[in-house]
């Protein structure tokens, strides 16, 4: 028991404090892929607050406001209403074939009554995951205060490599952006398309015929991998030719590394470099003619044949 009479908070009853998620789980949660929160003002990361049962506010001195947490999987049926007992019983050590499912920095501190949990995911190797639904839970990591732990919202896991090999299967025009080779449904480089509106394959393909070099601007690489990504884009025309856009603007912009997946789907490795020389119109041309599939570029360079592959 501790008493606090300077301030406002009294902890004389500790089993009255519990903890409390701020934000919930994104859901669906790739093997391998960093679990992230609902995004709320710009934000994806998950916070821990430690609160009082009756009032919701937040204790943010005593002791109880240093406290360390533990992150824990839970199923995803696991009931609103619970016991320690049934909370503690029900905690996912090992799913299936996969032991230690739950990965990363499984615990922290909180500094006056608040935490963000680490970078933690699914367990990814070789045993495939079936889809499955889990919870996240916190609670205190030692039992000489009765706190109330938290859970999360149930959210679908997936093994990663169905997200990868969504991307193999028959390209349209009408799909979004983020289904083409290179480009993460949540990484930079498609953020930087949707912010250009360039939103579908079709979208893609309009400014790679009317600006190529403004649209490898925003995607940020002129090596192997924009290569790839415009190879795979070229796989949707199917006797359909995209219309000619007009050109944005193509003031520099600042690019930034995203995460790439091997072909396996078990390592994650930084992205090249993105910094981009300039390139002449000519020396494009010379290092990327694979890309000019459409006659429709002739306002560039005045009636002319296909040049590509």
């Amino acid at each position: 028991m501790y008493v606090q009479v300077s301030n406002t908070h009294i902890y004389s009853k500790p089993e009255n404090y519990r903890l409390k998620f701020v934000s919930g789980v994104s859901s669906p949660v790739f093997t391998g892929k960093k679990i992230k929160g609902v995004a709320s003002g710009g934000s994806e990361l998950i916070d821990v607050i430690l609160v009082d049962s009756h009032t919701n506010k937040i204790i943010n001195d005593g002791p109880l406001a240093s406290k360390r947490v533990r992150i824990v999987l839970l199923p995803g049926g696991f009931e609103d209403i619970w016991t320690s007992l049934q909370f503690e019983n029900n905690i996912i050590t090992d799913w299936k074939n996969k032991k230690n499912i739950l990965q990363g920095d499984l615990s922290f501190n909180l500094e006056h009554g608040r935490g963000t949990v680490g970078k933690i995911w699914i367990k990814h190797d070789k045993n495939h995951l079936s889809k499955s639904k889990f919870r996240l839970g916190a609670m205190v990591d030692d039992g000489s205060f009765e706190i109330k732990e938290a859970i999360t919202n149930p959210f679908e896991a997936k093994d990663r490599r169905i997200e990868l090999n969504s991307k193999n299967g028959p390209l349209t025009l009408d799909d979004k952006v983020s289904r083409l080779k290179n480009i993460g449904k949540k990484g930079s480089i498609c953020k930087r398309l949707e912010n250009e509106k360039f939103m579908t394959v079709k979208d893609f393909l309009d400014k790679l015929s009317s600006n190529p070099l403004a649209l490898q601007k925003i995607y940020g690489s002129n090596g192997k991998r924009w290569e790839v990504t415009v190879r795979h884009a070229k796989t949707s025309i199917s006797g359909i030719k995209p219309n000619v856009s007009e050109s944005v603007d193509t003031t520099s912009q600042e690019w930034d590394d995203e995460l790439l997946v091997d072909r396996d789907g078990c390592v994650e490795l930084d992205g090249e470099s993105n910094e981009q020389s300039d390139l002449s119109f000519n020396q494009f041309l010379f290092n990327h003619d694979e890309v000019f599939l459409f006659t429709s570029l002739e306002p560039f360079f005045g009636t002319m044949g296909e040049v590509g592959p």
